[in-house]
């Protein structure tokens, strides 16, 4: 190796060190943070294999292939990893957070989302009781959760369930 190359290989190191700082505990790393001061929950990197969202696009993308198992996998995966989170966001709403303010409920918005994938999933394998479980529990647990468009907007999990509440009730009828 050149000794250009090997400056800049140490200058490159260095900066990193400077740049990662202390590494505070996460939803998947338990160990205890030094520092007292609560520090803000950050969601996971999305590109870790169990962050919210890459379980989230799994969930979905199981679903429109029609690999149920695997939707239902991911699903209890991000339910049990996220839900706890996402159940102390919803308590602390009182409206649908703005815009702005979506993308900081990510917990919630990712295992409200996985939750509608459940129910849609139950109604795919002519499950209809379960699937009104789901839809009912993304309206009681996740009112405020929120799902972001790939066309620019966000939708909400909990109108669509209570649109498919409707649709399964009046099927029944």
């Amino acid at each position: 190796m050149s000794a250009s190359r090997s400056s800049n290989l140490k200058c490159l190191c260095a900066a990193l060190a400077l740049l990662a700082g202390p590494v505070a505990a996460s939803a998947q790393d338990p160990a205890p943070v030094q520092d007292a001061t609560p520090a803000p929950v950050a969601a996971p990197s999305p590109a870790a294999a169990d962050s919210s969202a890459a379980l989230v696009t799994e969930a979905w993308a199981a679903f429109e292939r029609k690999d149920y198992a695997a939707a239902r996998a991911a699903i209890a995966r991000c339910q049990s990893l996220y839900g706890t989170q996402a159940a102390e966001m919803q308590s602390k709403l009182t409206a649908l957070p703005d815009k702005e303010n979506a993308h900081g409920q990510w917990a919630l918005n990712d295992v409200g989302t996985c939750t509608f994938v459940l129910g849609r999933v139950a109604e795919e394998e002519g499950k209809k009781d379960e699937a009104m479980a789901a839809y009912r529990m993304v309206v009681e647990q996740y009112s405020f959760s929120q799902c972001w468009d790939t066309q620019g907007w966000f939708w909400q999990p909990a109108v669509a369930s209570k649109e498919r509440i409707a649709a399964l009730t009046l099927d029944a009828e």
